[in-house]
């Protein structure tokens, strides 16, 4: 528990209740010559809910619908959930403004940051939210490592974004070719997602290349599955905007679909989460900002956690992706803005030389508040206000 500002939730989904787990710190005085250095004391509450297994997947499945109709009537589903799952502890979660939160079961699917305490208050607005697949899997993520040391690139106020974390500070793939082969594959499982071509990711890719030094974006027939594996273990950030299908049902072949190279007929290009485990990569984050997740009988969580665990072995403790795609400038927005948040803490909490601190920046709860901050700056614009533009985005690994 990194301090007195931060929550770990951790839910059970029963077939008859569900259960959540709330572990928080007390805030410790500092010490100094008339006050003696003291331990924080800790507080772990259960919490029964009287809901199930299969009436709380119709219940956010409904939500989820809600949203992306963009049907005004989410907000009532918004309030309703809140305060099944989450008003049971709002005494012990007050003023914690950093959660940690382990899902179970079809509360994966659940956008937390669009639940709504109050009329037209969201989670997000007073909270920044990191989601763990386990306690198992966030102790082990949270295990520091050394940070690599940051520069900034230019000088001056109007170049003060162009900062970069090494030499290879990020590297993008955006709106690949899928030619018949790969769509004719796709198209033979029962949900094949949204293949069709996105221009809107190919400018996504493009402007985050120009927001970094030393960064290089592929796009189109370039934003190949080869070229993907070559390249990922040089950067420290890695973006895909490319359509990717996070699979409950066999996890292990989720995938990003990229270009397939015609020189090579080893890569089919789908690179597929058994493939990511076998990836050297040295990045601290990997965002999927055009992933989907495929529909399922059972919502069993292990899409998300396939794709967070693989990446893990590889090398990259933190991930941030999106639950359904937003095919709309909103999302380039908020990928920029995103980054920009991310890397400002990151060079600020470098500064300092505090290294525990900036490796916080760069992962967990720094890549949640930086989302937040993101997502903060939409809902302040009427038109992408409506949570089906920022509510699917969410960070899972490093809880920092």
């Amino acid at each position: 528990m990194p301090d007195s500002t931060t929550a770990l939730l951790q839910f059970a989904v029963a077939d008859a209740r569900t259960y959540l787990f709330v572990l928080t710190r007390s805030a410790v005085p500092r010490p100094s010559p008339s006050v003696r250095a003291q331990a924080p004391s800790y507080l772990l509450n259960a919490y029964v809910i009287d809901i199930g297994r299969s009436r709380l997947a119709e219940r956010i499945a409904k939500f989820q619908e809600l949203i992306g109709q963009k049907n005004v009537a989410f907000q009532q589903s918004a309030r309703e959930l809140h305060d099944m799952l989450l008003a049971p502890a709002a005494a012990q979660l007050t003023g914690k403004t950093n959660w940690l939160i382990v899902p179970d079961d079809s509360l994966w699917r659940l956008p937390f940051g669009a639940l709504q305490a109050t009329e037209n208050r969201y989670l997000v607005e007073d909270r920044a939210l990191a989601y763990a697949s386990s306690l198992t899997a966030l102790a082990e993520m949270m295990k520091p490592h050394s940070p690599v040391p940051m520069r900034r690139t230019s000088r001056g106020m109007a170049n003060e974004m162009a900062r970069t974390a090494s030499d290879s500070a990020l590297l993008a793939f955006g709106n690949p070719v899928i030619g018949r082969q790969i769509s004719e594959r796709l198209m033979r499982l029962d949900d094949p997602g949204n293949l069709d071509p996105s221009p809107e990711a190919e400018t996504e890719a493009k402007s985050l290349e120009r927001l970094f030094a030393g960064s290089k974006s592929f796009v189109g027939a370039q934003a190949s599955e080869e070229l993907a594996k070559r390249e990922s273990g040089k950067f420290r950030m890695i973006h895909f905007a490319a359509p990717a299908r996070l699979n409950d049902a066999s996890p292990l072949y989720s995938h990003i679909t990229l270009t397939q190279s015609e020189e090579n007929n080893n890569e089919d290009g789908l690179l597929e989460v058994w493939e990511v485990m076998k990836l050297d990569l040295k990045a601290e984050l990997i965002t999927l900002s055009a992933s989907e997740l495929a529909r399922a009988r059972t919502s069993s969580g292990d899409g998300f956690a396939g794709v967070s665990w693989a990446l893990f072995v590889a090398g990259c403790p933190t991930l941030a992706l999106s639950q359904w795609k937003v095919d709309a400038p909103s999302t380039t927005e908020l990928m920029l803005d995103f980054y920009r948040n991310l890397t400002r803490g990151g060079l600020e909490a470098a500064a300092s030389r505090r290294s525990r601190n900036a490796q916080d920046a760069l992962t967990g709860i720094g890549a949640a508040r930086a989302l937040q901050k993101a997502i903060l700056k939409q809902l302040a614009s009427e038109r992408y206000r409506h949570p089906f533009y920022w509510a699917g985005f969410k960070v899972i690994g490093n809880g920092g």
